[in-house]
Formats: C-alpha cells, sequence, structure tokens
C-alpha cells in the first residue's frame, strides 16, 4: 500500500487558525450579519456552564435562563435590545480543534446558534458582553468580516455599509481585520512560482460582462460559466516576468469564495451570490525549472473603488508586504532581498536527484539510512512538479516497476482532485530517515529488504497562511540495485504505521 508515502501531499488541508488563540476565551462570539437577520454562532467552554447544564432548551425557541446569561446584547435603534431565537444547543465533546481551530487541547464545549430576525437594514448597531465577562467577538457583514478575533470587553458600536460591505467599521480602532481588502499573494516554490489572487466580483465589472440574468446576484446555474470567463480574462492580464523574462501563466483554479471563521473557504452553498460581497478566488501557477530570483508584477486591474493593491511575497518562512499603485503600478522583488539568500541556494542543491551514491552492490547499515533518505526525499520533490513527464522522470529516478506506476497514477488524481478544490498547495520540505533494518539481501536478485522509520517535515500553504505538518511512518521496503548506471530504487512498499504528528500555523 503505497498511498500514505505521500499523503501529505495530495491532502488539501483547509485554513484552520486564520483566527489564532481562540482558546484564551472562555465564550467566543460570531456575527453573521445579512439582509434580514442576525445570526450568532456562540462556543461555551464547558468551565462556563454550570455543572448538571439541562440541555432541554435545544428543543426550544426560546434561550434557557443559563444561556441567555451569557448571550451578548444587540442594540438596535433606540437601544433596544434584539430578541434572538434558538436554533440549536449541542455539546461537543472532547474536540477543541473544532472549536478553537488551534488542534491544541481537548476540551469538550457547548455550541449554540441563534437568529435575530431585522426588519430594516440598520445602518448602526451597538454590542455588549454578556454579564461584564470578556469574550471574543468575530463578525462578518454579508460574508465580509469586519473584525479578526478580538477581545469583547465593553460595549462597542457597529456601522453598517449595505451597498459596500468591505467598509463595514466598528468604531474602535482596535476591531480591525487583517483582511482589510482583497490581495494578492505570490509564492516562490522551488519549481513554480503561484499567484494567488482575492478578487470583489464587482471590481471585475468594468472589464467583464458577466452575462448574468439579475445583475445584483449570480445564480447556481450561472456560475460555471462566469467561472470560465474569469478564468480566460485573467490569463491575459497584470503580466508577471520571473528572472528577467515574460512568464506564461497557467490557470490553476478559479472558486467562488467567502469567510468564516478559519479564514478563505470556497462557497459550499447553493443558491445565488450576491454581486456585491461574493469573492473570486483565482490561482495561477508559473512554472519554473528552479526557484525564481526575481519578480517583477504589473498590475492593472485598479477598479473605481480601488486605489491601490496589497500583495504579499511568501517564500519559505519569509513574507514581504508593499502596495500597487495607479501611479507606481508594479511589484518587484529579488533575492537579494531575502534574510537568508543562503536558503535559496541550499534548495536549489536539494533538487539535485540522488546519483553515483546508489551504486554499491552491497549496503551496510551506515549506507541504508542516508540512500533511503535521498531516495524518499526525492519521490516527495516529485510530486511539486506540474508537468507530468517530468514528474514521471523525477519519480523514475527514486522508484521502479509496478511501484513506480502507482504512485505516478495517484500523483496525477491528487493533482485532478486538488483543482476542483480550493485547498492548500502541500510541499514537503525535508525528510529524516530515524531508524532503518536490513532484514535480507538477495545477492542474485539484487533486492535488500528493510523496515525504516522516517518523518516528512511539510508545510501547506493558502492565501498567505503556511501550516506546518510533521508526519510519521514505519513501512516494509524493497530496493532493488539497478547495476547498469540505475542504482538503487524502490520497488516495493507495505506501510505499517502513519500519523501525524504536530499541526500549526504561521
Amino acid at each position: 500500500m503505497a498511498l500514505p508515502l505521500l499523503a501529505m501531499l495530495l491532502a488539501s488541508v483547509p485554513a484552520q487558525a486564520d483566527w489564532v488563540e481562540l482558546n484564551k476565551f472562555n465564550g467566543i462570539a460570531e456575527f453573521f450579519v445579512t439582509p434580514g437577520e442576525i445570526r450568532l454562532g456562540l462556543r461555551l467552554a464547558d468551565s462556563a456552564v454550570p455543572a448538571g447544564t439541562d440541555l432541554s432548551a435545544k428543543s426550544s425557541a426560546s434561550p434557557s435562563a443559563w444561556l441567555a446569561q451569557r448571550l451578548p446584547v444587540i442594540l438596535a435603534k433606540n437601544n433596544q435590545p434584539l430578541a434572538g431565537r434558538l436554533l440549536s444547543l449541542e455539546h461537543m465533546a472532547g474536540n477543541a480543534a473544532a472549536m478553537t481551530g488551534t488542534g491544541n487541547g481537548s476540551n469538550a464545549y457547548y455550541e449554540a446558534t441563534l437568529v435575530y430576525p431585522i426588519v430594516e437594514r440598520l445602518e448602526k448597531l451597538a454590542i455588549i458582553p454578556p454579564g461584564g465577562e470578556t469574550i471574543g467577538l468575530v463578525l462578518l457583514h454579508r460574508g465580509v468580516p469586519v473584525t479578526d478575533l478580538m477581545p469583547l470587553k465593553n460595549k462597542v458600536n457597529l456601522n453598517l455599509d449595505w451597498n459596500d460591505p468591505w467598509r463595514s467599521r466598528f468604531d474602535d480602532p482596535e476591531f480591525a481585520r487583517r483582511h482589510a481588502e482583497p490581495r494578492s499573494y505570490l509564492y516562490i516554490e522551488p519549481y513554480e512560482v503561484r499567484q494567488e489572487l482575492l478578487l470583489p466580483l464587482k471590481d471585475l465589472k468594468p472589464w467583464l460582462d458577466f452575462g448574468l440574468r439579475d445583475g445584483q446576484y449570480v445564480e447556481e446555474d450561472e456560475r460555471a460559466a462566469l467561472k470560465n470567463k474569469i478564468g480566460a480574462f485573467l490569463l491575459g492580464r497584470n503580466p508577471l516576468s520571473i528572472d528577467g523574462a515574460n512568464a506564461s501563466p497557467q490557470l490553476d483554479r478559479v472558486e467562488f469564495v467567502c469567510f468564516d471563521r478559519t479564514g478563505v473557504v470556497p462557497v459550499d452553498s447553493q443558491g445565488r451570490l450576491e454581486t456585491a460581497s461574493i469573492l473570486v478566488g483565482v490561482m495561477l501557477a508559473y512554472l519554473t525549472d528552479h526557484p525564481a530570483r526575481s519578480l517583477h508584477l504589473q498590475w492593472d486591474l485598479f477598479g473605481a473603488s480601488s486605489s491601490e493593491r496589497q500583495v504579499s511575497l511568501i517564500q519559505g518562512k519569509e513574507s514581504f508586504d508593499a502596495y500597487m499603485t495607479p501611479k507606481q503600478p508594479y511589484f518587484d522583488w529579488s533575492q537579494d532581498e531575502s534574510l537568508g539568500p543562503a536558503s535559496l541556494n541550499e534548495v536549489a542543491n536539494d533538487l539535485t536527484p540522488p546519483g553515483a551514491m546508489q551504486n554499491p552492490a552491497v549496503l551496510d547499515a551506515n549506507e541504508t539510512t542516508p540512500l533511503l533518505q535521498a531516495l524518499l526525499h526525492n519521490a516527495y520533490r516529485a510530486f511539486q512538479l506540474r508537468d507530468e513527464e517530468k514528474a514521471y522522470d523525477r519519480l523514475a529516478v527514486s522508484l521502479d516497476g509496478d511501484l513506480l506506476e502507482a504512485i505516478y497514477l495517484q500523483q496525477r488524481k491528487a493533482v485532478l482532485r486538488q483543482a476542483k478544490g480550493l485547498g492548500g498547495e502541500g510541499k514537503v520540505d525535508r525528510v529524516d530517515v530515524l531508524e532503518t533494518q536490513i532484514q535480507d539481501f538477495g545477492q542474485a536478485s539484487g533486492v535488500l529488504r528493510l523496515t525504516a522509520r522516517w518523518l516528512a517535515y511539510g508545510t501547506v500553504s493558502h492565501w498567505g497562511h503556511s501550516h506546518e505538518r510533521h508526519n510519521l511512518y514505519q513501512a516494509r521496503l524493497m530496493l532493488k540495485n539497478f547495476k547498469q548506471g540505475g542504482g538503487w530504487k524502490l520497488v516495493g512498499m507495505e506501510f505499517l504505521d502513519g500519523q501525524g504528528l504536530e499541526y500549526g500555523a504561521s
């Protein structure tokens, strides 16, 4: 069973922990303000709920007394509190990762959902924390985040702009959002530069005929055609030069996206989408034979409501931020600006496939570990190549026989699956072989059988966030010596164990 070998690379992991340190609060209030209602998702740690609490209230439309005391108060016109209707109340046992998005801890919690009907589009609201306690506050207006997670200690006032929810604001300057406006991200990878664009759909209107039946909405049956139009349009805009040469993009994917507490996510709901608030997420890939040393991005999509465009470049754990404006509509970066230019050379050297060191007819324990490490690392790296022929050739350096064919097919299927979603781009950065034990060696067949344990260190990057994943594997392996210049290759693999050790975000 070869699939777990590259499980980290194949997985598209959603962006967790976009609002970090949620576990610092006993309660978290997530408000979703839309025409006609305000929806509240309230999460309460077990420690914030009285012992022996009766959950019978989940079948009632009104919050029970203990829950009502822990709800933030929403004040509308004339400082009148809005009355909420309880939709659900559940006790979620033993998985704080679902509550916090941080993956650390295992405390149980309560989750309540309430809806507050609003007859008219209120221009102002006030929110008061419950009982003088501090809780975490997240608020989205028509799908647009007005604030990242912030401690709600005192009353705050909210100004709502229904024509452009990106202009909705709290009067407290501390209540700001990291996603202050849609932006672009540039990722430098060993074999490609990837550009991720977050664009308000309405900003494309001056250049693109949406072809919608109703200009205010994108109907469900209109989504596919509109995404195709947007993708074709963006392939010819905002030219990018890599190392002084014009680069041709490949369209990776186009999706309608929105925000929730975990960050940027594809819209999975059915029905119509509002053109005034919906975002388009676009990924463009520029294939390279080596890590890029310089970039020049020309931006030409400044709309009437967009006087600047923020761009962030991510290379490993380093990032560079800048703004492009109509007067200076470009972004330049070179490797000389990196804090650690030597790291790029290390990556370039790391891309050299294992070579002549694989040719000894007999391997001892000291030689087996570095050889296996090189073979595994090269196989992981092959998954970063989008070109099918290059990916196959790269895998063929480390694998042979049925194992080569099986893993290559898995790799291509994974690329197709990933293209259908908006998950992160997984990269393995390093492989450490912890232990090898030789079982037997067939002199005539040239086949070495062994068991091994190794750690694969990887990252999943998307929309400006990088999530580390460390996976531990144990397997029985077969290596064969192809004596006529082929060297040692993996020809068989049976996994005994595979598990993720850590999962974090930066």
